[in-house]
């Protein structure tokens, strides 16, 4: 997996071809690739805390429409922002 500084976020569905989002998520996460958050139609607890334990931030659940969808980016960037001194 190629590792790019322009990353600050990756947004991936938990069921994709070939992988699943839980997988990619970990990988992303041991190449220092920015923040995963998984957005998922899934939205069972052993989904969400699977996908928090290989380090997903934050959760979407399908189908959400464009406010939910910023709201998450917004509080997603808020909590990874560093703190101000």
């Amino acid at each position: 997996m190629a590792v790019s500084n322009d990353i600050s976020g990756i947004i991936c569905d938990l069921s994709m071809p070939g992988t699943d989002g839980t997988a990619f998520v970990e990988k992303a996460h041991a190449a220092g690739c920015g923040v995963p958050m998984v957005l998922s139609g899934m939205a069972s607890h052993d989904s969400i805390v699977t996908s928090r334990k290989a380090g997903a931030n934050g959760w979407l659940v399908k189908p959400c429409d464009g406010r939910e969808f910023l709201y998450s980016l917004r509080e997603l960037s808020v909590s990874m922002a560093p703190p101000n001194r």
